[in-house]
């Protein structure tokens, strides 16, 4: 009695429990059953509003098949040409497609024909339909007509992706639903004038026969109004744009439920039954609970040792059997570690979803599992960083094999749940078999193996060498140095002048960094220009540079200056005002500022920089694009940027003088800017052959080291009337005719100096 009355306590609640447990759990599978049904509905619902926008679509472009293109316009108002006009218009939508009536208004909006049923009929029955389709013409009119393609089934096929102009809608023609569409006939004419070709096919039976046997709707049929009995699913047909019901679609619907409610839920009822027996029973035997006990501090301490998501070994681990096996060198055998990262696994995230991403990391565990030996061990460091452990090799090439073997893994497409998605990855390996080298030395040696891949995708895997460790080293000797320079002034700004296409004078000047090393000499701009981004030393670095270049530019007779700015400058607000400080400081006007910047600074639509750009222009100061062609901006982008002119890059100048193609696309981009109003320089000129060819593409302006290579602002004379601004540095031959600048106040380089925020206006 005494032992019932102690273990009734503890069987009381837990019985509780597991009633409202198996509770829940019919509740839920009820639950679960009515939401599958409810999903099927909307599925079915939402796969047959698809079929009749796919419809819409099929006719329009049987429409624009069957016209032919600007013979059938023509053959329209010729009554001689109508048996012709109606075999190819009226018989053929209606034998071939099942167009019920089909009709051609002129540019009037007069019927010039008319098909029932593939039949001829008076044109003038048109006219009790125009009520419900004046506005799918009206709209039609002004779309833009694409070429009619031969009258044969392969040409409807092959249109059958593409976009057709013309509209398309449900009507109600005479209380019954119908499909009709509109497309207009002939490109060269006025969008009031223009014929246009009309079809109506009714939402019968055997339309709906036909879109039910597709999607497998059960007795579909389309009513007045909805059902009264039940066991019906009603979908109301409506226009396109929305509006009150056409129609109504009912059909019997798939109910998945029911298998879960005659199947899942009595076994789930019976399963509940025999696991609360089983607990009764275990709760009467106590002498369990130490044994249970033991089990869950069992699981506690290897949970500790595991990733969760994967149940690979966790850093905690890793540590510790990297430990041990540094321990176990003995010079012959050694030990190596590889670092994984997987390539864009942010992006994969962002495209297919959290859970998909956790499904490739479980993938990506498994698979690396497969390639290692019993001792060895696969270690998740969090997010998608990996760590394959050898833990004895008798060489460094067979790490390296085990390295390939990884990144080839990696390289194969991985299946998440039934999609089949690439992926790729980076390894870095390193290697040891001396005592000196410890864990975090040698995680260290594999990282910067693992940065060396992601810097070079082509090669997936690489093994760290001493020169990757000594080139950090170096790296963060003059990262130290760079900011000692710009604390202390030391970084030069040296100009390149550019001179104009038409005259050959030097007109403006680009400020370029330049940093003499007090050990080592001139260190390469691009180098050290990366040091400053990779360090957080870009922005000081360009407010240094703009600084000097305007206090400058201030000597020099009226001529422009061209400073370049960062994708990271341009990405916060505050460069406006550095530049604000900088003229002022300086006293330069801002219209003689230009601010270069590159394509990549519109890489990823920031509309920060362009918020940037826009306040720039409105203070007066100019942006240019340098280096385009070479980065994320498109032609049809180009009039969209808030940029006053480009600078062809030099890629499509190199060897171009004994290319034609090269040259064609070289013409083809200067007229382009030309075209878009933007002032056009081509860069990097280097051979009197180049020269040539790019002035007689039309440029405004050149520049390279042909005319001459920076130098310091101490080896220019800037004195007013000074030859430099003055005579030509080039004999330039007559200017190829057509091309005039439109000048207000003529500014440098011939561009003209337009209202604020405006850009330069190029006239032909």
């Amino acid at each position: 009695m005494g032992a019932r009355n102690a273990v009734l306590p503890v069987v009381l609640p837990v019985a509780v429990t597991v009633f409202v447990a198996a509770l829940l759990v019919v509740v839920a599978i009820v639950w679960a059953a009515q939401l599958s049904d409810d999903y099927a509905v909307s599925r079915q619902a939402s796969l047959f509003a698809t079929a009749v926008d796919d419809r819409l679509e099929d006719m329009t472009r049987e429409q624009t098949v069957a016209i032919g293109g600007e013979a059938a316009a023509a053959a329209a108002l010729d009554p001689a040409a109508r048996d012709r006009l109606h075999e190819r218009l009226g018989r053929w939508l209606s034998a071939r497609h099942g167009h019920d009536l089909v009709f051609l208004l002129d540019g009037s909006g007069r019927p010039v024909y008319g098909s029932d049923g593939g039949e001829m009929i008076e044109p003038g029955a048109f006219e009790r339909l125009r009520a419900i389709l004046d506005d799918l013409v009206a709209t039609a009119r002004t779309a833009t007509t694409a070429a009619g393609p031969s009258l044969d089934d392969d040409a409807v096929a092959g249109a059958g992706g593409a976009s057709v102009a013309g509209a398309a809608d449900v009507v109600v023609s005479d209380g019954r639903p119908a499909l009709a569409a509109v497309v207009p006939v002939g490109a060269g004419l006025a969008a009031a004038e223009r014929p246009v070709l009309v079809s109506l096919a009714f939402l019968d039976a055997d339309l709906l026969g036909e879109i039910g046997r597709d999607l497998q709707l059960n007795g579909a049929h389309l009513r007045a109004v909805p059902p009264n009995e039940s066991g019906w699913a009603v979908e109301a047909l409506t226009a396109r744009g929305g509006g009150p019901a056409l129609g109504f679609l009912t059909w019997r619907p798939d109910r998945p439920g029911d298998w879960i409610r005659t199947h899942v839920l009595p076994t789930a009822v019976v399963a509940m039954a025999a696991v609360a027996a089983v607990t009764a029973l275990l709760l009467f035997k106590l002498g369990t609970a130490s044994t249970a006990d033991a089990r869950r501090r069992e699981e506690i301490d290897r949970m500790a040792e595991r990733d969760p998501l994967t149940d690979l070994a966790n850093r905690r681990l890793l540590e510790a059997r990297l430990e041990s096996a540094l321990e176990a060198r003995d010079g012959r055998r050694g030990v190596a570690v590889h670092y994984v990262d997987l390539d864009d696994f942010k992006t994969f995230n962002d495209t297919h979803g959290h859970g998909a991403g956790d499904q490739l990391l479980v993938e990506v565990g498994r698979r690396l599992e497969r390639l290692i030996g019993p001792d060895d061990l696969v270690a998740r460091l969090g997010g998608d960083e990996f760590v394959v452990l050898q833990t004895s090799v008798l060489a460094a090439a067979e790490a390296q094999v085990l390295g390939v073997r990884i990144s080839e893994t990696l390289c194969q497409p991985m299946f998440v749940g039934i999609r089949r998605l690439p992926v790729a990855g980076s390894v870095g390996t390193a290697v040891s078999f001396d005592r000196t080298i410890g864990a975090d030395d040698l995680f260290r040696r594999a990282d910067l193996a693992l940065y060396a891949s992601k810097e070079d995708r082509d090669r997936r895997h690489t093994m760290f060498e001493q020169a990757m460790e000594d080139s950090m080293r170096l790296q963060s000797r003059l990262q130290a140095d760079l900011a000692h320079a710009l604390d202390a002034g030391l970084l030069e700004v040296w100009y390149q002048p550019i001179v104009t296409a038409g005259t050959g004078r030097v007109q403006a000047m680009e400020a370029l960094a330049r940093w003499r090393h007090p050990e080592r000499g001139y260190v390469p701009a691009p180098f050290f220009v990366r040091l400053a981004e990779e360090n957080g030393q870009i922005v000081r670095l360009g407010t240094y540079v703009l600084r000097r270049a305007c206090a400058d530019a201030v000597a020099w007779d009226g001529a422009w200056l061209f400073v370049n700015a960062s994708p990271t400058e341009l990405a916060d607000i505050a460069y406006v005002d550095g530049v604000r400080s900088a003229l002022a400081l300086s006293g330069l006007a801002p219209e003689r500022l230009c601010i270069e910047v590159t394509e990549h600074a519109f890489g990823s639509e920031n509309n920060q920089t362009l918020s940037v750009l826009a306040a720039l222009r409105r203070m007066g100061v100019r942006i240019m694009l340098d280096d385009f062609g070479t980065g994320y901006s498109s032609l049809s982008r180009l009039r969209e940027l808030p940029v006053d002119g480009i600078k062809i890059d030099r890629a499509f100048v190199t060897d171009v003088s004994g290319d034609p193609n090269g040259s064609a696309i070289l013409s083809a981009i200067a007229d382009l800017g030309r075209a878009l109003g933007l002032f056009v320089i081509i860069e990097g000129i280097e051979t009197e052959a180049e020269r040539s060819v790019a002035i007689a593409t039309g440029a405004a302006a050149l520049q390279g080291f042909l005319f001459a290579q920076p130098r310091p602002a101490r080896d220019f004379d800037f004195a007013e009337g000074a030859p430099m601004f003055g005579a030509p540095v080039f004999a330039v031959p007559a200017p190829r005719g057509g091309l005039d600048v439109e000048l207000g106040e003529a500014g440098p380089l011939g561009m003209p100096t337009p209202p604020t925020g405006e850009g330069p206006r190029i006239l032909h």
